[in-house]
């Protein structure tokens, strides 16, 4: 937490030192923003980084953890969030009695075992293949690591289906039916002359009807 703290202090005093550039006319309001910005959101994601590992020590202490599962390791957790890498610290556990091994940081956070990105990140993927390319698809996430399409191909076709907070699936627009009528025709110019016409007509709706009807 210290090192937080002291990142937090250096944040602020750089801060400080960008607004007197721009006061200075040396930077733009914006430039200010997007500097700051940036170094907040990597701040923040160690500040979460840290509480995670926090809540894994808490529960490695309580007694009730102590006599059903056993610590055989800590091992270094990289996720991929919409808001860049999140990377922390936990504890491996092993349970005493069925000897099956866990973490249980990862179940208390429903992150799906084995995969590298958040729930959110993959919606996002997601949502934008339904709009663009696969390639496009990443490439639109602004503070994603991960630039392969063909991580974007197997979000689709094999985690998609699954995922509890994917978009809603693009409903499909009602079908309009377009008939396509062409002829040929004897046309009279005013000149004298006769000439065949084609004639082509595009609508959408057909409407029948019946001459000479006996009633």
């Amino acid at each position: 937490m210290t090192s937080l703290l002291q990142d937090l202090q250096l944040l602020l005093d750089n801060l400080t030192t960008d607004t007197n550039k721009l006061l200075d006319c040396q930077l733009t309001f914006d430039d200010v923003l997007e500097t700051f910005m940036q170094k907040l959101r990597h701040w923040g994601l160690k500040l979460i980084g840290s509480y995670l590992e926090q809540l894994d020590a808490s529960y490695k202490q309580l007694p009730s953890r102590k006599k059903q599962y056993e610590v055989k390791a800590m091992r270094t957790c990289i996720k991929q969030t919409l808001y860049g890498q999140l990377t922390f610290k936990r504890t491996y556990y092993q349970d005493k009695q069925d000897q099956h091994y866990f973490f249980w940081l990862d179940q208390a956070l429903a992150f799906t075992k084995y995969s590298r990105m958040t729930l959110g990140f993959k919606a996002a993927v997601l949502e934008n293949v339904a709009k663009y390319h696969y390639q496009a698809a990443i490439d639109l996430l602004k503070y994603s690591e991960i630039h392969s399409k063909t991580t974007v191909m197997n979000i689709v076709h094999r985690e998609g289906p699954l995922l509890p907070n994917q978009p809603d699936q693009v409903q499909a627009r009602n079908k309009q039916i377009v008939y396509l009528e062409a002829d040929e025709d004897h046309v009279a110019f005013q000149d004298g002359s006769n000439h065949f016409m084609k004639l082509v007509y595009l609508h959408t709706k057909v409407m029948m009807t019946v001459k000479n009807a006996i009633t």
